[in-house]
This record gives structure tokens, sequence and C-alpha cells, in this order.
């Protein structure tokens, strides 16, 4: 376990690289990018305290599937999995109650911070900056060169 919390500003990059710039198909290999992931997803889901459906779960995650995450090899059930293995969420023995461990994640952590984030806000965001960078380059590779 890492003792070092990720910070909101450490998250805001490496969910931006996961999401927009790396191509990702499925699961990063890298444990941290995983974790980031993963939170991402419980940004999103934003569970209330207590206790969840199954149903209520699933549509919150494929909210995140659908219109954030968007990878190829990850729907809504192996998000699902994936949260309860890495101690994100607990779920009862017949698999009907879900709630948000109390222990939290097993081995990355997060700053209190992170849990502000809006992950969809911070994609937009980063969409736009990306896109005046590629005008700002066509436009300048597009002005003749001086003799």
């Amino acid at each position: 376990m890492s003792n070092q919390a990720i910070t909101r500003d450490e998250f805001k990059k490496r969910i931006v690289k996961l999401l927009l710039r790396s191509g990702l198909t499925d699961f990063p290999k890298n444990v941290k990018d995983q974790y980031v992931l993963l939170k991402s997803a419980m940004l999103v889901l934003r569970p209330k305290a207590g206790e969840m459906t199954e149903k209520e779960v699933n549509e919150g995650l494929r909210v995140w599937v659908d219109n954030v995450g968007q990878i190829e090899a990850i729907d809504h059930v192996t998000l699902r999995r994936a949260l309860v293995d890495t101690g994100f969420l607990s779920r009862s023995d017949n698999g009907a109650v879900y709630q948000v461990s109390p222990s939290g994640p097993r081995l990355w952590q997060f700053e209190t911070a992170v849990d502000q984030v809006n992950v969809p806000d911070v994609l937009n965001a980063a969409r736009k900056e990306i896109a005046a960078r590629k005008r700002a380059y066509l436009e300048k590779s597009q002005k003749p060169k001086s003799a």
C-alpha cells in the first residue's frame, strides 16, 4: 500500500491522460492508473451514504461507461466487479446491496479534495484545451515563413 495519497491535481492530470490521450481499450496495466480510473467511476456514481441496490449502481456505472470512460473492453458489469475487488465498494453476500466500502480502496488512497472533482467537467475543459492547441498549431504552421 502506498503511504502517499493521490492529490487532486495528480488525479486530474492522470484522468485526462488516461481517458483522452492514452487510447485505452481495457484497464490500464499500471495499478495506480487503475485506481485513478476506478475513482473516476466512483465520482460519477456519487454513491449515497448507506446502501444502494444493484440497479442503482448499474445505472450510475452505465453513465460512466457511456459518457466518461468509453473504453472498449469495460462495461458496467466489469467496472462494478473491479470496484468491489479493489475495495471501493462492498457488496452483500447475495449481491443485491452495495455500499461504499468503509475501509476504502485497498492499495491507493486519495486526498479528500479528490472527492470534489467533477470528472466530466475536467474532461470537457481538457478537450477544449486540446482543441485550442491544435488550432494554434495549425494556424502557426499555415503562416508563410519569412525569407
